[in-house]
């Protein structure tokens, strides 16, 4: 549900106010604010939902908060990592990269700035127009389809991502000016024809943009990404077993490694009709295979074994890796040495982990430990309180020999524990 997806935000806003006040300074009003905006729709959305109300204002207001509710964790997340970075430095270097710093918080801010904006522009044109009918349907002003920053949602997997981008000659605008397309299910987009016009460039090539998520599997094909030349986030939900298994040599993957500017990547392995279990990921590819210039990994519903963390584990420039639910399962887990190099922010979601062995050297930039639903795991790893850079280590819903750990080898970083009661008992 909506209000759900908008209420993680919101716990994920306030902990990043909690335990990163000393690195957001320079955008707590606009974090604040936006915690404000966000909270002001997700209690409309939660009363309708509970109403079990149907109207197409409310299904788009859903559809539309979603949105932002993506680009949100994305900017979170790279605040985080630049604002940790900054701070880790020299005095010497700190001066050496003010203007860069400075230019990038400004950039942040201003993206910050521009989803208050988009948030305000849904609250006023649908909940307003939502509430002023009693309910009923009512007609308000609809957005463009490209919106001023060039970021689309629609309907039926963005209706079919602007019809793939339409062929046809007097649709090419259209392609010139997209940027990032988002969308509520996963996007099954036909392979494009071959016809094009005379000459040697390729008319459907979209050299703008940037963003794609979520699209299936089957779209991952050479030809659509030949064609999204600089696409630096991508999206994938669908039965990855397509996009891993190999034929001939070969599979749909190697057209993601040809993204040569992808810095972000989701992969949401949904094997619906068939079982979770009967549709779980065999291993991953070797390490480079992935993009040249990865950044940040999400894995979710994968269930891998512990042992392909070896293969994430040497991604050169990794910097952000989150496992969602059930990304990897199994009891055991030892890291191994010179892993995870340039690691800053590592987020492991429900998993029936129990026996977890790491040490600080493999983990040498790490910022940021999240554990969420890791009820079986007996401890943090010893070797993670020698970290110098660790800044912050959150539990949540872990059992209570975890907190415990966690307060053993606590030195320099903050502890989170939620639910709190947990945190009273060990003190």
């Amino acid at each position: 549900m909506a209000d759900a997806a908008v209420e993680f935000l919101l716990n994920n806003l306030t902990q990043l106010l909690v335990y990163n006040v000393h690195l957001i300074s320079s955008v707590k009003d606009q974090v604040n604010s936006l915690c404000t905006d966000l909270r002001l729709l997700a209690a409309f959305v939660k009363d309708a939902t509970d109403s079990r109300d149907k109207s197409a204002v409310v299904k788009q207001l859903v559809k539309e908060i979603r949105i932002e509710v993506y680009k949100a964790e994305d900017i979170i997340d790279m605040f985080v990592v630049h604002a940790s970075v900054q701070n880790s430095r020299t005095t010497f270097k700190k001066l050496f990269h003010i203007t860069e710093h400075t230019k990038k918080l400004h950039s942040i801010g201003k993206e910050i700035q521009d989803i208050r904006r988009r948030v305000k522009d849904l609250y006023d044109n649908k909940l307003f127009g939502y509430i002023a009918s009693g309910g009923r349907e009512s007609v308000t002003r609809s957005p463009p389809a490209v919106e001023e920053d060039n970021v689309v949602g629609f309907d039926k997997e963005a209706e079919e991502m602007v019809g793939w981008l339409k062929a046809e000659t007097e649709e090419l605008d259209v392609i010139s000016v997209l940027r990032h397309v988002y969308t509520s299910a996963a996007s099954n987009l036909p392979t494009p024809s071959s016809k094009s016009r005379k000459g040697v460039k390729d008319p459907l090539i979209n050299e703008n943009l940037r963003t794609m998520s979520k699209v299936s599997p089957k779209t991952c094909t050479d030809v659509i990404f030949a064609r999204t030349p600089n696409l630096q986030k991508l999206g994938v939900r669908g039965n990855l077993m397509s996009l891993m298994e190999e034929t001939d040599g070969s599979c749909k993957f190697d057209n993601i490694t040809k993204l040569t500017h992808l810095e972000t990547l989701k992969l949401l392995n949904d094997t619906y009709p068939i079982s979770p279990l009967d549709g779980r990921l065999r291993g991953l590819l070797e390490w480079y295979k992935f993009p040249p210039k990865l950044k940040k990994l999400t894995l979710s519903d994968t269930m891998l074994n512990w042992e392909n963390m070896s293969v994430l584990g040497k991604l050169p420039g990794l910097e952000v890796l989150k496992l969602g639910d059930n990304a990897f399962m199994g009891e055991r887990w030892e890291t191994p040495e010179r892993s995870f190099v340039r690691l800053r922010v590592l987020e492991i979601g429900k998993t029936d982990l129990a026996i977890w062995k790491a040490a600080g050297v493999q983990f040498p930039q790490l910022q940021r430990l999240s554990l969420k639903q890791c009820e079986q795991l007996v401890a943090v790893p010893w070797g993670l309180g020698g970290i110098p850079t660790l800044e912050v280590v959150e539990l949540c819903w872990t059992s209570h020999s975890t907190v415990a750990s966690a307060h053993r080898i606590q030195k320099s970083f903050k502890l989170v524990v939620f639910p709190p009661d947990q945190l009273e008992t060990q003190t």
